[in-house]
C-alpha cells in the first residue's frame, strides 16, 4: 500500500498557494459532497496509486496534476492508454462493481487528489442523481480516451503525439514549468528515448519549449497546438461535453 501525504487543516501545497477544490466531478456533487467525505492527499511524481489487479478500496479525484493509466507488457515495456486530471477520478470502475484495477496507475505530473472510499462515493451517487450521471458519463470519457489513444499511437507521428502529451501535462499542471524527463515521456508514449530526445530538441529549436535538467517549460502553446494531432482537441471537446452537454 502506498503511503500518501495527507494534507490536514487545509495545508497549502508545495508552492505555498492555498489549495481550493478544483476537481470538476466533486464540484458537481452538490450537497452529496458531505457523504463523499474526501481527504486531500499530496501525490509525488511517479507515485503509484494502484498496480494492475490490485483491489480498489479508495478512488482519487485529481485536484492538481495528472495521473497516467499504463498498460505493461510481459517484457517490461509500457505505454500510457489514458490520463486523468482535474476533470476526473482514478478508480472509477470500482464505483460500478469492477473492483480491481485494470492498469498500473502512477502520478505523471505531481500534485494532489481528494481520496474517498468506494463505499462513501456510492452513497453520494445514490443521494444525488446528477453526481451519479457525471460519474457514469466519465466512464464513457475514459473509454473514448483509451480508443483515441490506441488510434493515435498507430496513426500519428511521434512529433504530433509528443505535442499532444505535453499539452495535456500543461493543462494538468496549470503552470508553464513542470518536471518531465525524456525517459519518462518515452515510456508513456511507448517510444525509444533517443527518438523522444530528437523531437524535444526540434521543439526547443522552434522556441516552443525549453528543456533543462528534467524540467520542461512551455514557451509557445499556440505553436504546439498547431503541431499536435487532432486527438488533443477531440478529447478536450469530449470532456467538455460531459460538463456542458448543451
Amino acid at each position: 500500500m502506498t503511503k500518501l501525504t495527507i494534507l490536514k487543516n487545509n495545508d497549502p501545497p508545495a508552492d505555498g498557494a492555498k489549495e481550493e477544490m478544483a476537481n470538476r466531478l466533486l464540484l458537481g456533487a452538490g450537497q452529496a459532497l458531505s457523504l463523499v467525505r474526501p481527504e486531500l492527499v499530496r501525490l509525488r511524481k511517479g507515485e503509484p496509486l494502484y498496480h494492475a489487479d490490485d483491489p480498489i478500496r479508495h478512488v482519487y479525484f485529481v485536484n492538481r496534476g495528472l495521473v497516467s493509466l499504463v498498460k505493461s507488457m510481459r517484457d517490461g515495456r509500457t505505454v500510457e492508454v489514458a490520463a486523468v486530471g482535474a476533470e476526473g477520478v482514478v478508480g472509477v470502475s470500482a464505483l460500478f462493481d469492477v473492483e480491481t484495477s485494470t492498469f498500473e496507475t502512477m502520478m505523471q505530473v505531481p500534485g494532489s487528489a481528494y481520496r474517498a472510499s468506494v463505499e462513501n462515493v456510492r452513497k453520494a451517487m445514490q443521494a444525488n442523481s446528477r453526481f451519479h450521471h457525471l460519474l457514469q458519463g466519465y466512464v464513457h470519457v475514459i473509454l473514448e480516451q483509451i480508443a483515441q489513444t490506441a488510434a493515435c499511437n498507430r496513426l500519428h507521428s511521434l512529433d504530433q503525439r509528443c505535442c499532444r502529451w505535453m499539452l495535456m501535462c500543461h493543462d494538468a499542471a496549470r503552470l508553464d514549468t513542470f518536471p518531465l524527463t525524456h525517459e519518462f515521456l518515452a515510456m508513456m508514449l511507448g517510444a525509444r528515448r533517443v527518438s523522444v530526445s530528437i523531437v524535444a530538441a526540434g521543439l526547443q529549436k522552434l522556441g516552443y519549449i525549453k528543456y533543462r535538467h528534467g524540467v520542461l517549460t512551455i514557451q509557445n502553446r499556440t505553436g504546439m497546438e498547431g503541431l499536435a494531432c487532432e486527438c488533443y482537441d477531440t478529447l478536450r471537446r469530449k470532456t467538455e461535453t460531459l460538463f456542458h452537454p448543451n
